[in-house]
């Protein structure tokens, strides 16, 4: 009967010790936290405070109060402590623990705008957020920042922006293109999908925003065939935007669509040109109206095609063009010339001879300069040891197409 009694009474003490450690034990060691944490610690003692709290958080079962308590100090610490080893310590467990989202991104914005160790760290831990609210807010946050150094870190954390937040993106972009044009620029890798998608929206400045991105990640046929109903936009930047993406991934069955806009306004004709001249679909009555037109890089495009002609008054045209105000048009008036064999390559020559102002010669060797004809071969070397320094500076690119026969003109 005693012995029953003693064994009642000491576990009965045992309980009682067991529920005084529930009620006292955990807050006794949050006060002692608390006070390991104090800004007259030293910084090291603070650091072994911050990761004896993380250790009381991870192992063990801590009650859920217990537990917020914990977390709240270390968010204070990683916010508000004055010495940067001690927040990147605190930071640096924070991001392990499965935080509210808010106090999460909050907590890794804040650390964007202090130490290079604080930033990469909260960038690294932003890979793991994919809520579309939290990529706004970072937006908003670039969008109102003003310190330079703030802003490239908020740049490296939006090259891997999630097609999520695409929409949101391509507004702004379309909306205002000089402040977003640099986290445009460092994109990883958008999805073209969901920007083909996006550039067919309602919306003009999503739309705009999405074919700006597309001239950057270019579309694959199919979704390239997508946008040709763009091209007859009522809104011309729309359709110089569209008619930019379609030239820089140009499909032979994009061409009728593509000549459609030839008689556009140049926003929109010039990159058609250029891209149908690089797929030789450009004709010889198409280049005819071009070099009529007031702008010089259709004008260009225009000559270009001309090269094909075989007709009189094309030759003749294209000498004509060898004085075109624009440099480019006489350059590539001269390569032209220079493509129909002899004859032309002799007229150009002929003028390159007779003219005074040197920006003309050189635009004129530069068009014929790639020419494998001992009269090019010549020209540039003369070009080499007398011309100015436009014409020596073409010389020197252009003797590089013509390998050991110049290395033998040079040698004399």
């Amino acid at each position: 009967m005693i012995r029953r009694t003693a064994l009642f009474l000491v576990v009965g003490f045992l309980i009682v010790l067991w529920l005084l450690h529930r009620s006292w034990g955990p807050a006794d060691v949050m006060a002692s936290y608390q006070k390991a944490l104090s800004p007259d610690r030293t910084i090291k003692d603070r650091i072994q405070a911050v990761s004896n709290l993380y250790r009381f958080l991870t192992e063990g079962t801590v009650p859920a109060e217990q537990k917020k308590k914990a977390v709240t100090l270390l968010m204070r610490v990683a916010h508000e402590d004055d010495s940067e080893e001690v927040r990147t310590r605190a930071l640096s467990h924070l991001v392990q623990l499965p935080l509210e989202e808010d106090e999460k991104v909050n907590l890794l914005l804040t650390a964007l705008s202090r130490s290079s160790q604080e930033a990469d760290i909260a960038i690294q831990a932003f890979e793991s957020i994919t809520s579309l609210s939290a990529w706004r807010g970072v937006l908003d946050y670039y969008d109102e920042v003003k310190d330079p150094v703030v802003a490239d870190r908020l740049l490296r954390l939006l090259r891997n922006l999630p097609d999520s937040v695409l929409p949101d993106f391509c507004r702004r972009l379309g909306q205002d293109q000089r402040r977003w044009a640099p986290v445009a620029d460092q994109l990883k890798g958008p999805s073209v999908n969901e920007l083909t998608r996006l550039a067919l929206d309602r919306d003009k400045n999503v739309c705009v925003g999405a074919l700006l991105l597309l001239s950057r990640f270019l579309p694959e046929r199919e979704n390239a065939l997508r946008l040709v109903p763009l091209l007859k936009s009522p809104q011309k930047e729309v359709r110089a935007l569209a008619a930019t993406v379609l030239s820089k991934a140009p499909f032979p069955d994009l061409v009728p669509k593509l000549k459609e806009r030839l008689k556009d306004e140049p926003a929109v004709a010039e990159p058609v040109s250029s891209a149908l001249v690089q797929m030789g679909a450009l004709s010889a009555e198409e280049g005819r109206e071009l070099v009529r037109r007031p702008t010089a890089p259709l004008r260009a495009a225009g000559v270009l095609a001309l090269a094909r002609s075989d007709r009189e008054d094309d030759f003749r045209l294209l000498t004509g063009l060898l004085y075109d105000p624009d440099l480019v048009v006489a350059r590539n008036a001269a390569a032209a010339l220079a493509a129909k064999g002899q004859r032309g390559l002799e007229t150009v020559l002929r003028a390159w001879r007779g003219e005074l102002t040197e920006s003309r010669r050189a635009a004129w060797l530069e068009g014929i300069a790639g020419v494998n004809n001992p009269m090019v071969l010549d020209a540039l070397m003369t070009a080499l040891r007398y011309g100015g320094w436009q014409e020596q500076a073409v010389a020197v690119s252009g003797l590089a197409f013509h390998g050991d026969e110049a290395v033998k003109q040079l040698r004399r």
